[in-house]
């Protein structure tokens, strides 16, 4: 009995070591199974974690994009506004029903790209430049109204100088005349002279005209005198000038008697200072009273007529000729002493 109660036991125990086991082995497949499954699981997860990578990287650029279209968009609207005064944001939307074909929108575009062509570069610093031509502008303006206004007051100027020169001009061609008139008869004896304006012509531009009688002769051309003639009536007219200095350079070369007379009476009436120039020593004699000579480079001032300077000039040379007398007398005594050495 015991046998058989072992035996049963023993095969019982066998019995649940044998459903143990299949249970392990059940567990082990299941926990493989769990693992297989696990890892596909993971697997998943790895490629969803991809996949959101991805799509994160894909948001992250298409942000950025965004934004650069934003910042576009924005440029765009502005360059609309300043360039063409369109603003983009209050324009109607385009119907479906105004839409057109893509040819007649691509013909709309290369028609504005032709006009915007047309009108050229846009240039940006227009309205700065506008500004500044305005101020140069208003500027010119004033200084073009001041120098208008000067303009003005210099006519009334030059008005009133041509008033005083004419007045003036009149007043010292009469005394002219009279000068004129009194130094030719001097010069010529008598006769008649005279200095004419042109007539009908402002003073300040009309010629001068010349007429001159001799005594007992009638009033003839100037071009009909002979030299002599000219030559007087010359230097009545350069005597005629108002002057305090008269330099004449040989003034009697190729002058007759009665111009030389004339010239003499002239300079010694002169009232100013007359520098002369001359070798004619018979002229010189009558009208100089001061003697400058150029000799050896230097110039020596003579406080008299010609005869003064042929006076001072023999006492000059008899000076000099005593000195030199004295010298040679010295040195032939200085001689003499050396050969009686």
């Amino acid at each position: 009995m015991h046998a058989l109660h072992a035996s049963a036991r023993l095969s019982e125990k066998y019995l649940q070591k044998q459903k143990a086991r299949c249970n392990t082995l059940t567990l082990h497949k299941r926990q493989q199974q769990l693992t297989d499954d696990r890892q596909t699981i993971q697997l998943s997860i790895d490629e969803l974690n991809k996949q959101q990578n991805e799509h994160t990287s894909q948001k992250h650029a298409w942000e950025l994009e965004a934004g650069e279209l934003r910042l576009q968009r924005n440029q765009l609207k502005e360059r609309f506004l300043e360039d063409y005064n369109i603003n983009i944001e209050v324009q109607k939307p385009i119907t479906s029903g105004e839409e057109g074909t893509d040819s007649d929108v691509e013909q709309e575009i290369e028609g504005l790209r032709r006009k915007i062509n047309n009108i050229g570069a846009v240039n940006m610093e227009a309205l700065e430049e506008l500004t500044d031509l305005e101020d140069r502008f208003e500027g010119l303006s004033t200084r073009f109204k001041d120098i208008q206004q000067s303009k003005t007051n210099l006519e009334k100027i030059i008005e009133s100088i041509d008033a005083d020169s004419r007045r003036l001009f009149v007043e010292t061609l009469d005394q002219i005349r009279l000068n004129f008139q009194t130094l030719y008869r001097k010069a010529f004896g008598g006769g008649q002279a005279d200095i004419l304006l042109e007539e009908g012509v402002d003073v300040l531009e009309a010629g001068v005209e010349i007429t001159a009688s001799q005594p007992g002769k009638a009033a003839i051309n100037l071009s009909l005198l002979s030299g002599g003639e000219k030559a007087r009536l010359a230097f009545a007219l350069m005597l005629v000038k108002p002057c305090n200095l008269l330099v004449l350079d040989e003034p009697t070369n190729h002058l007759d008697i009665p111009s030389k007379e004339m010239l003499e009476n002239a300079i010694r009436n002169y009232e100013g200072a007359a520098l002369i120039v001359s070798h004619d020593r018979y002229f010189v004699s009558r009208v100089a009273n001061r003697i400058v000579e150029l000799r050896d480079g230097q110039l020596f001032l003579y406080r008299g007529d010609y005869n003064y300077f042929l006076d001072k000039k023999s006492e000059e040379q008899a000076l000099l000729d005593e000195q030199f007398a004295l010298a040679a007398k010295e040195a032939k005594r200085l001689a003499n002493r050396d050969r009686q050495r």
